[in-house]
């Protein structure tokens, strides 16, 4: 296998999800890498979670494919996917006397405990029920463990400002489709926000770090 294909974390090919005739997601098709923070955005019901669920094996595609690691992901055993792949949804036990770093990794038990090693993080609206500080402590700790141990993570996150501050790339999804991805500085921008959002937003560059930071008009 080359180079570029061990960096490959997800191939996501034309995937689809659709219930009772309904698509709720798809044709999708991505490539995730290895090393890399990917921020999905997009309105509620765009099908964030949905795709989270599937890279998560949560749920089967309704067509298409998915491999996780270079291997098919339907040919992963349960258990040896639990110990490759981190899963944290949108609905876990209250976070009351959990550290920050064990609320990241919570998806990992009981395999390694908080800090075992495993190559994708896949995270559903993992800051929703925290205070600001420690929405601040778990996604730079994310962005930290990302680096430090050449893990692939998805993060569903609704704030578009703190998607773009502590992720490499982010994945606009828009009635079920990918409706844009790239960098935090081509995707915050007032044309393209608006698209996503289907709300005036306006950008201005942070006074101190220079990053694009959007609000609503």
């Amino acid at each position: 296998m080359g180079e570029a294909d061990s960096q490959t974390a997800f191939d996501i090919d034309a995937v689809c999800f659709a219930v009772n005739g309904r698509t709720l997601l798809g044709p999708v098709s991505l490539e995730l890498r290895r090393t890399r923070v990917y921020g999905l955005i997009g309105h509620n019901g765009s099908g964030k979670s949905t795709l989270i669920k599937l890279l998560a094996r949560q749920q089967p595609a309704s067509s298409g494919a998915i491999t996780f690691a270079a291997r098919p992901l339907s040919q992963w055993g349960a258990r040896e996917l639990a110990r490759a792949l981190a899963y944290l949804p949108r609905t876990t036990p209250a976070a009351t006397g959990l550290t920050v770093r064990e609320l990241a990794t919570l998806g990992r038990y009981p395999w390694h405990g908080a800090l075992g090693r495993f190559g994708v993080m896949l995270l559903d609206e993992p800051i929703s029920a925290l205070d600001l500080a420690h929405q601040v402590a778990v996604l730079g700790l994310v962005r930290e463990l990302s680096r430090k141990r050449d893990l692939c993570v998805v993060v569903v996150l609704h704030d578009p400002n703190m998607a773009a501050r502590y992720r490499d790339e982010l994945i606009a999804l828009k009635d079920g489709k990918l409706l844009t991805r790239g960098t935090p500085d081509e995707i915050m921008r007032s044309d393209v926000l608006k698209d996503i959002f289907c709300v005036e937003i306006g950008v201005f560059a942070h006074p101190v770090t220079g990053q694009p930071v959007g609000h609503v008009r």
